[in-house]
């Protein structure tokens, strides 16, 4: 119980910016529920999860509807890059922002913006389930950058992704 009060605080998301989600359907309480509902799915899975492998929580927070909304991912379209989750996924979810025995940088704002453009098209889908349920998913592809992608360019080995790729949970 305290990892998963752990990986709940490490991977912060939060219910006022999602209680207020335009896509939840109803009055405010019907909204709250939803709300509720979804930071409670991140909670189960840090539960179950705590003691299991860092990429596989990662990689659920990544399509968390609660993450989605609170780092705007949502918002994050081919033409229209929002880099709040993938500054937020180098600097306190997985990297740090500088190596802690060198003091060097482990990423530049170029990094922050490939890894942007990596996780365009993101969105809160709508499952047709009634009642209404959502979760994280692909948009259309018109939303998602496809390009080629250059990482890390700074280090002798630097991570390359083809186009015609997305990032992907």
């Amino acid at each position: 119980e305290v990892l998963a009060r752990f990986w709940n605080v490490h991977f912060n998301r939060s219910f006022q910016k999602l209680r207020f989600y335009p896509t939840f359907p109803g009055p405010q309480s019907s909204q709250d529920s939803y709300a509720a509902w979804h930071m409670l799915q991140d909670n189960e899975f840090y539960r179950e999860n705590a003691l299991g492998f860092f990429d596989d929580l990662l990689r659920s927070t990544a399509g968390s509807v609660a993450m989605l909304v609170y780092l705007d991912n949502d918002k994050n379209v081919f033409g229209n890059t929002n880099e709040n989750w993938a500054r937020e996924l180098l600097e306190l979810f997985s990297m740090g922002e500088r190596d802690v025995t060198a003091g060097t940088p482990n990423y530049t704002q170029s990094d922050v913006i490939e890894v942007a453009r990596s996780f365009t098209g993101w969105q809160v889908v709508s499952l047709g389930t009634n009642p209404p349920t959502f979760a994280g998913g692909f948009g259309p592809p018109a939303l998602h950058d496809t390009g080629r992608k250059r990482l890390f360019t700074n280090l002798a080995h630097p991570l390359v992704i083809p186009g015609g790729q997305s990032a992907q949970v």
